[in-house]
């Protein structure tokens, strides 16, 4: 698997599923998830970065 199948992999779990990402990373990255407020707009926010994260590399391997 080369690594731009591994980033659309990564993409296309973020835009799948933006609240399982959200979990993961708040936990990963915060002393204290608990305390985290989210915006209600993150989830799209996410979700856009997924879909990037997927056609990014599709786009740069079909160039290849």
């Amino acid at each position: 698997m080369s690594g731009w199948d591994l980033t659309g992999v990564f993409g296309a779990i973020v835009l799948l599923f933006p609240d399982l990402y959200r979990k993961f990373a708040t936990a990963f990255l915060y002393e204290r998830p608990e305390s985290i407020e989210w915006n209600e707009g993150f989830s799209s926010g996410v979700r856009a970065i997924g879909a990037l994260y997927v056609f990014g590399p599709v786009e740069i391997l079909k160039s290849w």
